[in-house]
């Protein structure tokens, strides 16, 4: 399992712009998506992750990962989107999970985590 996580996260990888990654990966129980989040984390030239997704109990997670050298608090990046998908969550800063159960507005809960991503970024 984590051999695949770790090949997944480099495809996911790949396609960072500029060093960050929102994106959806359905399928997912919350906790491996907070894996291969930190795994697409850790990979060269990463600085911030959001993925989102729906399991296949169909409930929706959201995952923030940042570098510790980003100045990103992880959690930011999350809170308006979860709170998008009828949830909420937390976590320390350079992580953080969220859970709800609205997973017709997970699409737009990722746009709003990639604005939040670009907002802050200029910040910093």
């Amino acid at each position: 399992r984590q051999a695949q996580l770790g090949l997944q996260a480099g495809d996911l990888a790949a396609r960072a712009k500029s060093g960050a990654l929102v994106t959806r990966v359905d399928g997912l129980a919350p906790s491996d998506l907070r894996d291969l989040a930190i795994a697409i984390r850790a990979k060269q030239g990463i600085e911030a992750v959001v993925l989102g997704g729906v399991s296949d109990s169909g409930g929706v997670a959201l995952v923030a990962a940042v570098t510790p050298a980003s100045g990103i608090k992880a959690g930011e990046l999350i809170k308006d989107a979860a709170r998008q998908v009828g949830g909420g969550g937390g976590g320390k800063g350079d992580i953080a999970t969220a859970g709800g159960k609205n997973a017709a507005a997970l699409d737009d809960a990722l746009v709003t985590a990639t604005q939040a991503v670009e907002a802050a970024r200029r910040a910093k």
